[in-house]
């Protein structure tokens, strides 16, 4: 099926979703507000079938800054329209009021189908994994970003009250307004950060990234132009500790020893190897990208295995090799592991639960 047939039934499918779920909205009595806002939120998935990959190329070029518009415009629109903490308080002890409101309603329906069209647009960036620095310096970012305003969400209540407790009022307001934005933030935090790139996308770009690096060497001459490629080696590092992630998924919990070892053998290279050093490292990078095929179904660890030990050693890889650049992982380093990267998510939402049920219950 040629691309113009293809994407002219993606618009045939989303419009015919889109108009059932309009005429369902406004037969069931949500109003044509409402119901047009609902539909809306079909739109992004037109605008990723009109639009061809290479059209998102300022997208992708500009991910960070655009990140940050949206972490700082969809919770600061709530903010301000709800009154700062007035708005908290609201959600606190008349949740309902959020859904039966047609205008609050139709006000988060807008920021959800915002964060759709993000969502959506960076989905194609990526599967196409042009620009794997920009992805993943945006990650990062969105993580860094994730920790601060975990750590306000918890500090600002108890500094709030310590001033109270002390009768100094002056900062009170500004911190309650600053409160109610982080309060926001965090929740669309999470559909705008969590899982942009699974651990199977980023040990791609940083092989990429990594790649593109080694690459740009037959461009610099001195040592001191070619350790402008160590800011993509740095990628290299996160995209092997990730790989021992998808390592430690088989059945025996394989890890991989020392990650270190592989990334220092890559920055040797670049800084003091020879031309023949350099073609070794980026063809064994590459046949570790290729050893990961095209989805995660068809990741060959061996194969991968064998290129990264020879990003170290010159002579033919030997089961002995293997056996040292691998440990089983205990089942309380992998629990642990894991549980890591849910406990700033879960920890707010659960004290957000409980204050909002302390709050119904005192009232009941």
């Amino acid at each position: 099926m040629s691309r113009t047939k293809r994407v002219l039934a993606k618009l045939i499918v989303v419009a015919v979703v889109g108009l059932a779920i309009f005429l369902l909205s406004y037969f069931a009595g949500f109003g044509l507000l409402i119901s047009i806002t609902i539909s809306s939120l079909s739109f992004p998935f037109v605008l990723a079938a009109l639009f061809p990959s290479k059209a998102f190329n300022f997208f992708e070029r500009h991910l960070q800054a655009i990140s940050i518009a949206f972490i700082i415009a969809l919770p600061g629109v709530l903010t301000v329209l709800l009154g700062g903490f007035l708005g908290v308080l609201l959600l606190y002890y008349v949740p309902i009021l959020f859904i039966l409101a047609a205008p609050l309603l139709a006000l988060i329906l807008t920021e959800v189908g915002v964060i759709l069209i993000y969502r959506v647009m960076i989905h194609e960036v990526v599967k196409e994994e042009r620009c794997p620095v920009f992805i993943l310096r945006t990650r990062k970012m969105l993580n860094r970003i994730a920790i601060c305003i975990f750590a306000a969400f918890l500090s600002l209540p108890f500094l709030i009250y310590l001033l109270g407790y002390l009768g100094v009022k002056q900062p009170i307001l500004p911190l309650l307004y600053l409160y109610a934005f982080v309060f926001w933030s965090y929740f669309f935090l999470l559909p705008i950060s969590l899982g942009i790139v699974n651990n199977y996308k980023q040990v791609k770009l940083g092989l990429r990234a990594a790649i593109g690096g080694f690459e740009k060497l037959t461009q610099y001459s001195t040592p001191v132009e070619k350790s402008k490629t160590l800011s993509d080696l740095v990628w290299l590092m996160d995209s092997l500790r990730v790989y021992s992630k998808l390592m430690s998924s088989q059945p025996n919990r394989p890890v991989l020893t020392n990650v270190k070892v592989y990334y220092d053998a890559a920055v040797v290279a670049v800084l003091s190897g020879t031309r023949k050093d350099q073609r070794r490292t980026l063809e064994a990078l590459k046949d570790m990208l290729e050893a990961l095929g095209k989805k995660k179904s068809e990741v060959n660890f061996k194969e991968f295995l064998f290129a990264l030990i020879r990003m170290t050693k010159t002579e033919r890889v030997t089961s002995n090799d293997v056996e040292a650049a691998t440990k089983t992982e205990s089942r309380t380093e992998w629990i642990k592991e894991r549980s890591k990267s849910i406990v700033k998510y879960v920890v707010p939402v659960v004290s957000v639960v409980v204050q909002i049920l302390a709050a119904l219950w005192a009232k009941g």
